[in-house]
């Protein structure tokens, strides 16, 4: 965990403390306990370690299904400690728990880690959110 800020401001959010802190690791399973129904999931990222496109990559997997590979965070953001959000829709747990699950990808032969800000999980449809890159 971050458990120090790691950005002093984020930019494109109205909730810049949420995405100064969060959780990283080459990978990572976050399990959600939820009762019957169909869910979002809406995760939050801001790149707040790497400053050039490239030097991160990042794959999710929901109930063991690739939903986003190689993403980009700073790429995708336009840049470093900007807030973005990734939002998919259509979850269906499986024996009542939501499985997200984070990779980060070799690069130039060094290891580089997943990481995540903040998960918001809910039921119903969570919306748009931004195209994975």
């Amino acid at each position: 965990w971050w458990t120090l800020r790691q950005a002093l401001t984020v930019e494109g959010t109205h909730d810049g403390e949420l995405y100064s802190y969060g959780v990283h690791w080459p990978e990572f399973v976050v399990n959600l306990t939820v009762g019957p129904g169909t869910f979002y999931a809406r995760l939050k990222f801001a790149e707040t370690q790497y400053t050039e496109p490239g030097q991160r990559r990042i794959t999710i997997e929901i109930n063991d299904q690739i939903v986003a590979e190689d993403v980009d965070v700073l790429a995708a953001a336009g840049g470093a400690n900007k807030a973005f959000d990734l939002v998919f829709n259509g979850i269906e747990p499986k024996n009542g728990i939501v499985e997200i699950r984070f990779k980060g990808k070799t690069i130039e032969g060094c290891p580089r880690e997943a990481m995540v800000q903040a998960i918001e999980l809910g039921p119903g449809d969570g919306g748009q959110g931004a195209a994975p890159e």
